[in-house]
């Protein structure tokens, strides 16, 4: 209910015409996502190898969603920008402002701080992989990789890597404003989802909606169980990848679409719907893996 109390503010604040996504959408994606990022990955204390299966496995799952959505996207012929939505609904996920309050009520402190490792990760394959594929609509490669290095997550990852590697904590002088400021992230993006939050789709685009919310929904969470097995995490670390995985559309996909002009229109449906039938898929995936 907290999570969708905020949601539907931005619904209304979009309404009474408030709040314009656009702009804020920017200030969250060169702003206030990577000083999230920054803030998680620089004092995160779990132990490395820990984090790099936890990355590994986040990678995984996202190549081979990806896989699978360059087959469905050739199989049903879309165009070049409803393929780049495509990708985008089914690669990326809401694993931060949806996953982390889920997580945190679900398997406490503990399993809250194993999320945090999920997002961190997906949150910067998100961040430049998803401006290459959101920008590889209406442009080159030459073009995409350009902008997907014009995007400041990866540098700021880059940044906050050593400090956890080398057992020490940025001085708080950068800290304390980079954590402020990172803070208002999810709020903002909440707020967005909410602005973008649209049901009604084009009708051509209906079939590829369904195969987005079933990889979405079902698939994902099928293909972590297999990768989850694989790489030997234990049960926590387990039911916390599955869910993560399960989540439904990150709400983030919008704003690269409106950044790099990809199907925002599609994108916004496929957020709506999945959040709303994870609602469902969420109460009977959470018993059966705790």
């Amino acid at each position: 209910m907290p999570v969708f109390a905020v949601a539907l503010a931005g619904a209304w604040l979009k309404k009474t015409l408030v709040l314009d996504p656009g702009p804020v959408s920017r200030l969250a994606l060169y702003l206030l996502i990577p000083c999230l990022i920054f803030s998680n990955v620089s004092r995160t204390r779990v132990p490395v190898p820990e984090l790099a299966r936890v990355a590994l496995g986040v990678a995984l799952v996202m190549a081979v969603l990806y896989l699978l959505g360059l087959i469905v996207a050739r199989i049903t012929g879309a165009s070049p920008q409803a393929r780049a939505g495509y990708l985008l609904s089914t690669v990326f996920i809401n694993s931060g402002n949806y996953g982390l309050p889920l997580l945190l009520f679900a398997f406490g402190e503990e399993g809250f701080a194993i999320g945090v490792l999920y997002f961190v990760t997906q949150s910067f394959l998100t961040n430049t992989a998803g401006a290459y594929v959101a920008s590889r609509g209406k442009a080159s490669a030459r073009e995409a990789l350009g902008k997907a290095l014009r995007v400041p997550a990866l540098y700021a990852a880059l940044l906050a890597l050593p400090f956890p590697l080398l057992g020490i904590q940025p001085p708080s002088v950068v800290l304390r404003p980079v954590e402020l400021v990172g803070r208002a992230a999810i709020p903002m993006m909440l707020l967005l989802l909410g602005a973008q939050l649209r049901f009604r789709v084009h009708p051509s685009h209906v079939s590829l909606l369904a195969a987005a919310i079933i990889t979405r929904l079902v698939i994902s969470p099928l293909i972590a169980v297999a990768i989850a097995l694989m790489l030997g995490f234990s049960e926590l670390t387990r039911a916390v990848f599955i869910i993560e995985s399960a989540m439904p559309t990150a709400v983030l996909t919008v704003v690269l679409s409106m950044e790099f002009d990809a199907e925002t229109e599609f994108l916004a449906g496929v957020v709506a719907y999945s959040t709303l039938l994870s609602l469902v898929s969420l109460s009977l995936l959470i018993p059966l893996l705790r």
